[in-house]
């Protein structure tokens, strides 16, 4: 593996961790940045790196790829961001057996099931 290739998979790893992290942390403005930067990022590898032509088929493949693996990334993250404020809220104290409240809102306390 060439230190270039190595290069690129490892700021395509930081860049999906942090679109990840953006749906994570419901960060959608965060989210359209991180896709920004990444687009640019990506469009100027193929550009200046590979010597393509701006709008060719390949970049415009390439480009249509990064979005995919971004919104893959973003709800990922916002599934496991999900399922952890899920386990979060139904947390049962343990000295006094009563379910714990983390400042949820009410629909998100109307959408937890009650096992009374």
């Amino acid at each position: 593996m060439t230190t270039t290739l190595a290069l690129l998979i490892m700021v395509l790893v930081v860049w999906m961790i942090a679109a990840g992290w953006c749906g994570f942390a419901k960060r959608f403005f965060g989210f359209v940045l991180v896709l920004a930067i990444g687009l640019a990022l990506n469009w100027g590898w193929m550009v200046w790196g590979l010597d393509a032509k701006p709008f060719e088929h390949p970049v415009l493949v390439a480009q249509g790829a990064a979005i995919g693996y971004a919104l893959c990334a973003f709800a990922i993250g916002w599934m496991a961001g999900r399922i952890t404020r899920e386990f979060q809220a139904t947390r049962i104290e343990r000295n006094t057996g009563q379910q714990v409240s983390l400042g949820l809102t009410q629909c998100e306390k109307d959408a937890t099931p009650r096992y009374d």
